[in-house]
């Protein structure tokens, strides 16, 4: 029979060292905060009402490589321009991995100031297929797309497979500037009782705009509006 030991934290078995599992980390950020956040599977972030997360420079904000949940009753921020090479990496959140699942809750029924938003990226881009998210709106989502680059709020293009999600609540703003605001992956679902707008100087930019990706389900219910510079709804 092989005999156990444990050794600071260390299992032994029969003279073998075994690593032990990683353990899932639950961050909470309920003051001011410049550092940005990485999510590996089992992980969470939850920025209390007191607290916020501003990252600058050619950063994400919170960077998703595993499953796990993003809650944010304060504010989320990436507030660099970045130029050349670097243009559209400053990024709230964003999965460049793909196969996972994400959930986002921006706010909740008390809480409509809740803001995650960036000055030129997207606020949460989806890049690799085969992930799922569901992103639960309350409060505020903004791509300020300072460069009119077509930096939008929502980019979950790449999900040619795997689930997409959009509730934007009564009191939610998801709101572009020169960009389309929401553009959904393959069967994305944007259920809308708030507010979906691109305000656009030009006539190039949608509220919720499918592009080559099919199966769209969008209800729009009577409290909510979508809006944009050239269509509310496209693709």
């Amino acid at each position: 029979m092989a005999k156990l030991f444990n050794h600071s934290g260390l299992l032994l078995v029969a003279g073998f060292l075994l690593t032990p599992i990683a353990q899932a980390t639950n961050t909470t950020i309920s003051t001011a905060s410049t550092t940005k956040q990485s999510l590996a599977a089992g992980d969470s972030l939850n920025v209390t009402s007191t607290g916020s997360l501003s990252v600058t420079g050619n950063n994400v904000a919170v960077t998703v490589t595993g499953n796990s949940t993003i809650t944010n009753d304060g504010t989320i921020q990436q507030t660099s321009v970045l130029t050349g090479g670097n243009a559209g990496n400053s990024r709230a959140i964003r999965d460049n991995t793909g196969g996972l699942t994400l959930t986002v809750n921006n706010g909740s029924a008390t809480d409509s100031a809740a803001k995650i938003e960036t000055a030129d990226a997207d606020v949460i881009q989806m890049k690799v297929a085969g992930s799922n998210v569901t992103l639960n709106n309350y409060g505020i989502l903004n791509s300020q797309n300072s460069s009119g680059g077509g930096n939008q709020v929502v980019d979950w293009t790449g999900l040619t497979t795997g689930n997409n999600t959009l509730n934007n609540f009564a009191t939610g703003k998801v709101t572009a500037t020169n960009a389309d605001a929401v553009r959904t992956g393959v069967n994305g679902v944007v259920n809308n009782d708030g507010l979906i707008k691109s305000t656009a100087s030009g006539t190039s930019s949608d509220g919720v705009d499918a592009q080559n990706n099919t199966g769209a389900n969008i209800t729009n219910s009577a409290t909510g509006t979508i809006e944009g510079g050239r269509h509310g709804i496209t693709g």
